[in-house]
């Protein structure tokens, strides 16, 4: 039996925007269904944009009264936009989509129905993942392997290794309320904890085959472009010491799989830290950051520090080598991703 709705919506969408305003008409296209409107809401967060995003979002919010909000606020970066999501959110689920982004409108019309008739603490999609010079799409997240449709314990997930992205969760908003889930702000990289933080709390999974999320990627001024992830690398370790704080205040209340997997979970991510380094090897100054940002994640945890380098030899060859093994390590990284 579905427990009855506290809220006053049953999906909440969030939308985090700065300087957004060449992608907003679609992204917003993809939410105007009437089959939406009665049951979902559209949380627009502008972030102190300096385009005309607010206006932009302001002109929607006149149009669909009730159904799309905007919330200006001033700049504190994309985890400051999904913290005050989840402070307004009046839906019985909570999801959050970029602004340069979109959704697949039939499939998150059943995405909602689901929200409607069904109580498990996490839902899970697979994503569309869009180049943007190619147009080339490909659905990730395959979870094919899991049991569809039924309600799972999230323990068996964990212990499983399942692949969680911002793109692919929808969480029960009490989750992230109750249990004042916080992102750190003015940063990127944070979606990361989005992920990560809300897993103590969860007890119940739903697996659906179908994908809900668009997520555009190849723009320049991304974060994960390699050039400007080596620019804001000590956003990344940010990041990364505030959620080896946030482990250790909730290790007491994980089981055993759950604290393993989030811990493979930082593993993974601090692999994608030096990953940073190596796409960059053949920058002057990549060696010379790497031998810094390698001491802070040693002094923030030595466990994850010697971890990731026992699993990852090529982290322990780039810890031990020079400029050149750093340049070479880039050139058959390309080399790599040319064949793939």
């Amino acid at each position: 039996m579905v427990a009855k709705n506290k809220y006053n919506k049953y999906l909440t969408i969030v939308i985090p925007t700065y300087n957004a305003e060449a992608f907003m008409d679609k992204n917003l296209a993809s939410f105007l269904d009437k089959r939406l409107m009665d049951k979902g809401e559209i949380l627009i967060i502008n972030d102190g944009s300096l385009d005309r995003s607010g206006e932009k979002a302001r002109e929607y919010e006149r149009k669909y009264p009730g159904y799309i909000r905007l919330i200006e606020k001033e700049n504190g970066g994309h985890g400051s936009g999904i913290n005050v999501g989840i402070r307004e959110a009046k839906g019985k689920y909570f999801k959050v989509i970029d602004a340069d982004d979109w959704v697949h409108t039939d499939n998150l019309v059943k995405l909602l129905l689901e929200c409607q008739s069904r109580d498990a603490d996490l839902l899970i999609n697979p994503y569309i993942k869009v180049d943007e010079s190619s147009g080339f799409e490909k659905i990730c997240g395959n979870y094919s392997k899991f049991p569809q449709n039924v309600l799972l314990p999230f323990r068996k997930l964990a212990a499983s290794d399942i692949s969680l992205v911002l793109h692919s969760v929808t969480y029960k908003t009490c989750l992230l309320k109750d249990n004042n889930i916080r992102l750190t702000e003015k940063c990127f990289y944070e979606d990361f904890q989005y992920v990560l933080y809300p897993m103590p709390y969860i007890k119940t999974a739903l697996l659906f085959d179908f994908p809900v999320y668009y997520y555009l990627v190849g723009q320049e001024e991304q974060s994960v472009n390699a050039e400007k992830a080596l620019k804001n690398v000590e956003m990344y370790v940010k990041v990364y010491a505030d959620s080896i704080k946030y482990l250790e205040k909730v290790s007491g209340e994980l089981d055993r799989n759950s604290m393993e997997y989030m811990n493979r979970c930082m593993c993974r991510y601090l692999r994608s830290l030096y990953n940073i380094f190596i796409r960059n090897g053949k920058h002057p100054y990549s060696y010379e950051k790497l031998q810094r940002v390698d001491k802070k994640v040693r002094q923030v945890s030595e466990y994850f520090y010697s971890r990731v380098g026992k699993e990852n030899v090529y982290i322990s060859v780039m810890r031990k080598g020079n400029k050149r093994m750093l340049y070479l390590l880039c050139v058959i990284f390309n080399l790599r991703n040319t064949k793939k």
